[in-house]
């Protein structure tokens, strides 16, 4: 079951990605075989988006209602809930326990990383104190991109976790750099890397640095 923070960031963003009536009742009748009405009488998004959300609950179809979202609307956002939103249930059920807040791991997402090195990574990188701060983000992000293509990026700003794995996950969907030919997110990487030079977060940063070039020679 998910915790009232895990409800409404899930809840905000549903409103962003399915801004319509209409787009809800597709998503669930060409995903789910349900109809909207059945679930949430006429009236306005947010009721709706509520209704939906506690008869996903009631009937166990959280992950269910997460994945077909990320398959109706490919934003990263919702690519990367659907990844910890199915790690949370398989841990679930390994281990008999409720979890309390998403984590990662879906095949629903097209062009994922495996699952151990993407949760290195995200984790390594909260650790890096330039990394903590929306515009220290950016700024490495400008210098990787550009400022144009940095702002075509889907962020989450307000949320230090769901933005990094948003980034990392744009960055290995983005490939190549067509500037250098290099793979984007191993630049990203090694572009933090003098910042933490000198630290125990260096030695693992570059340890997961050689193991995704490692990855990447066999895509």
């Amino acid at each position: 079951m998910f915790n009232s923070a895990d409800r409404m960031e899930l809840y905000q963003l549903f409103l962003v990605a399915f801004p319509s009536r209409n787009e809800l009742k597709r998503l669930l009748y060409f995903h789910l075989g349900k109809n909207l009405d059945e679930i949430a009488a006429e009236g306005n998004l947010q009721d709706a988006v509520l209704a939906i959300f506690r008869w996903a609950e009631a009937s166990d179809t959280m992950q269910a209602l997460i994945t077909a979202a990320a398959e109706e609307n490919p934003r990263p956002d919702l690519q990367v809930l659907a990844r910890r939103y199915a790690e949370m249930s398989s841990e679930k059920a390994t281990t008999g326990k409720r979890g309390t807040t998403f984590r990662s791991s879906s095949a629903h997402a097209i062009n994922v990383l495996p699952e151990p090195l993407y949760a290195s990574l995200v984790d390594t990188l909260l650790r890096v104190s330039s990394l903590q701060r929306d515009d220290g983000r950016s700024v490495l992000l400008t210098r990787l991109l550009g400022q144009s293509k940095m702002l075509e990026l889907n962020r989450h700003t307000s949320n230090t976790r769901i933005d990094l794995e948003m980034i990392i996950q744009q960055l290995h969907t983005l490939g190549r750099l067509s500037s250098s030919g290099e793979w984007s997110l191993l630049q990203f990487i090694m572009i933090v890397l003098p910042s933490v030079e000198g630290s125990d977060i260096y030695d693992h940063l570059l340890g997961i640095k050689e193991e995704l070039q490692r990855y990447y020679q066999h895509q």
